[in-house]
């Protein structure tokens, strides 16, 4: 999956593409996403070119030199899994055309990708960082949000598929167990996970974990009982719904049960329409 919508929501931060050279001297690499309406993300950066400094940017038309500056001086060798872009107060996404690397000295852009139109959501994506999976085993990376108490977003998923039943995992608890719940992914797919490559993928928590605390979202082999790898979420992020409180019924009496036969007696009563009452 790469982006799609629910209700004109935006349920995965949209990919706009890999930066491309401009054929300034420089190396830049990095893929970008419009994290939300005042935010980018550049995943994998790196910059090991001949300029001294560079620096993130942004422009309000395809022509434009830079005219935002979006991130402190960056020297290089500069390596790092994510770089999270907060524009101005009064920028949106959908304000700029183009994002981005520029010299500090020249203000020449080095390499940079176009912002379709078509790729600035309709209705905010209104994700909280949850955190990055450990990179390493079987192959698995990706950095989880949280959309809503039910719903995660896990960009840029990889898993080399080596387990025989492996799932996306949630529970309570400092560490991932069998206790969890086994969570959906996708088009609601329930299957173990298969082999996947930088994959953008929603996914849902079961009705069944309803009221239970979230101290932890997992990739978790089921069958052998391994935990393949686990990110923490921080207390409160995810608020419990409380138990509703119990509903008072009025009773009403309906009458008495009278047989001449077997000595049946009691009284009926209605607690509500489709509910009786014997005593």
């Amino acid at each position: 999956l790469i982006a799609f919508w629910q209700a004109a929501v935006c349920l995965v931060p949209p990919r706009v593409g890999q930066l491309v050279p401009t054929g300034a001297p420089g190396s830049v690499s990095g893929l970008v996403f419009l994290l939300n309406h005042t935010a980018v993300l550049i995943r994998d950066f790196q910059y090991s070119g001949s300029e001294r400094a560079v620096f993130c940017s942004g422009g309000s038309t395809v022509n434009t030199r830079a005219v935002l500056i979006l991130s402190p001086l960056i020297q290089p060798g500069f390596s790092s899994t994510n770089v999270e872009l907060k524009l101005p107060e009064d920028e949106t996404v959908a304000s700029i055309a183009w994002i981005g690397v520029c010299s500090s000295n020249s203000a020449q852009i080095l390499a940079s990708v176009v912002i379709p139109p078509e790729a600035v959501p309709s209705a905010p994506c209104n994700t909280t960082l949850v955190g990055e999976l450990p990179r390493g085993s079987r192959g698995i990376a990706g950095r989880v949000y949280l959309l809503d108490r039910v719903t995660f977003v896990v960009l840029g998923f990889s898993y080399d598929g080596t387990a025989p039943d492996a799932f996306f995992w949630v529970g309570s608890g400092a560490t991932p167990s069998i206790t969890g719940f086994l969570c959906t992914y996708g088009d609601e797919i329930s299957a173990p996970l298969p082999v996947v490559s930088d994959q953008d993928l929603v996914v849902q928590v079961p009705p069944d974990a309803e009221g239970t605390p979230i101290d932890y979202f997992a990739i978790y082999c089921r069958s052998n009982n391994i935990n393949l790898g686990h990110i923490q979420v921080r207390s409160g992020l995810i608020p419990v719904p409380s138990s509703p409180e119990p509903v008072m019924r009025q009773a009403v009496r309906l009458g008495s049960l009278r047989t001449r036969q077997h000595q049946v007696r009691g009284n009926v009563f209605a607690l509500d329409e489709s509910t009786i009452m014997l005593t």
